[in-house]
């Protein structure tokens, strides 16, 4: 295996433990949002704030090692993956 090949490895197994660890994290969460129906829309609604914050974060995101063209592709790429997870992190959070 090729040091590239060992590196695309070990980033692809990191992004599964990730969202391994995203979906444990939102259960937890879930788990521990309080039972009131008024307190527990207040803490989802500050969540859904909190990871709108993150994804404008997301939007900032330029990789200097990469050409322009490069790093706005790749920027794209890792924006589609922060929705795509951070749907899913909600999926999880109000699910039963």
């Amino acid at each position: 295996m090729t040091e590239n090949e060992h590196q695309r490895l070990r980033i692809a197994a990191d992004a599964t433990a990730a969202r391994a660890l995203m979906i444990w994290a939102a259960k937890l969460l879930r788990a521990s949002l309080p039972p009131e129906d008024h307190l527990r829309a207040e803490v989802l609604s500050a969540v859904r704030q909190k990871l709108s914050l993150a994804r404008s974060d997301y939007l900032q995101m330029t990789f200097p090692e990469m050409t322009a063209i490069e790093s706005d592709l790749w920027a794209a790429e890792a924006q589609d993956a922060f929705d795509r997870l951070a749907k899913e992190f909600e999926s999880c959070l109000l699910s039963k």
